[in-house]
C-alpha cells in the first residue's frame, strides 16, 4: 500500500487520564441495589480516557462506533430548553454544543489517526469499528484506517441516505453520510440473520408471477433479505420522539442496526465520540 502522509504525522503514548466515580445510576431501576452497572459514560478528551481505559479493555470491546467531528469547519449549537415550540428553532433555549473547526486538514488528520490507532488497541480480535463520516474527509480516513487495520480488513462503505432541505443550488443535494466498516482480522462477527429485512413488493411480486425470474435463482421471500450498502433512514427531526436537541443527532434506528450486525448478547460496545464531539464516552454491553 502506498503511505499517506502530512505535516507532523505522529504517534506518541497519551497521557492516561485519571476516571474518577462521580455517580452510579440505575436506567428506570434496572438491578437496583443488587446489581452493578455494567456500563459507563465518561467525560474527557477521549485520547486520555482511551488510554487509561488500555488496561482492563486492550483487545476486549467487541464493536465501536466513531461519530466524530466530520472537518465541516462549524460551530454547532445544542438545545437545551424543552418546552419552545419545535416549529420556531429562532426561539430555543441553545448552549455551546461542539466546535467542528480546525487549523488546516493536517491537525483534523492527525486527530483522527492518534484516535483511531487507540481504538483499533481496545476492539477484541473479533471486534469491528464503525466510522462515521461525511464528504469531507471520508476519503482521507479510509486510507488511514487502511494503515491501521490493512487494507484487507475493510468490509464495507455504507451509505446513510435521507432526505432534507438543503441550500445548494448549483451542484446535487448532498444527503448522504459515509460509514466505513473495518474488522480487527478475518474472524469477526457479522449477524446476517439478526439484520434481514422483507423484500420489496415488486421483488415479491416479480417471482410469484414468473418462474424465470432471478434466472432460476430464487429467494426465500418469507425469509427476507440482508441489507445492501446503502440505508434509508429519516434524519431524526424536530418532531421525532428521540430527539434530544443534540446537533448532529444519529437515529436510533440506525445504530441498532450496526449493533444487531456486529455484535452479540454481553459484548462490549463503545462509542467514543459518544456526546458532545469528543467529551464524552459511553461503554458497555449490549443486551
Amino acid at each position: 500500500m502506498p503511505s499517506f502522509d502530512w505535516k507532523e504525522k505522529h504517534l506518541s503514548a497519551p497521557i492516561a487520564a485519571t476516571v474518577i466515580q462521580d455517580s452510579i445510576t440505575y436506567p428506570n431501576g434496572r438491578g437496583y441495589p443488587k446489581a452493578r452497572p455494567d456500563g459507563k459514560i465518561i467525560l474527557g478528551d477521549n485520547l486520555n480516557v482511551m488510554a487509561a481505559l488500555l488496561p482492563e479493555y486492550e483487545n476486549r470491546i467487541n464493536l465501536i462506533y466513531a461519530d466524530p467531528p466530520f472537518f465541516t469547519n462549524r460551530k454547532f449549537p445544542a438545545r437545551v430548553g424543552r418546552g419552545e415550540d419545535s416549529r420556531k428553532p429562532s426561539k430555543w433555549k441553545l448552549a455551546e454544543g461542539y466546535h467542528d473547526s480546525w487549523t488546516d486538514i493536517d491537525s483534523y488528520l492527525q486527530f483522527l489517526y492518534e484516535r483511531l490507532s487507540l481504538m483499533y488497541r481496545l476492539l477484541a480480535p473479533n471486534g469491528t469499528l464503525y466510522l462515521h463520516l461525511d464528504w469531507h474527509a471520508d476519503a482521507y480516513a479510509r486510507l488511514i484506517l487502511d494503515e491501521i487495520f490493512g487494507a484487507d480488513n475493510f468490509i464495507n462503505e455504507i451509505i446513510w441516505a435521507y432526505h432534507g432541505p438543503s441550500p445548494i443550488r448549483s451542484a446535487f443535494n448532498r444527503k448522504h453520510d459515509t460509514i466505513l466498516m473495518y474488522a480487527k482480522s478475518k474472524d469477526y462477527v457479522f449477524n446476517a440473520d439478526d439484520v434481514r429485512e422483507p423484500y420489496s413488493q415488486s421483488t415479491v411480486t416479480t417471482f410469484k408471477s414468473s418462474p424465470k425470474a432471478g434466472f432460476g435463482k430464487i429467494p426465500d421471500l418469507e425469509r427476507g433479505k440482508v441489507p445492501e450498502d446503502w440505508w434509508y433512514f429519516p434524519v431524526v427531526a424536530r418532531l421525532h420522539n428521540e430527539r434530544t436537541g443534540y446537533p448532529t443527532q444519529k437515529p436510533e434506528a440506525l445504530l441498532e442496526r450496526i449493533i444487531l450486525a456486529s455484535s452479540n448478547k454481553n459484548d462490549l460496545v463503545a462509542d467514543f465520540f459518544f456526546r458532545f464531539g469528543y467529551n464524552f464516552v459511553s461503554c458497555g454491553k449490549t443486551r
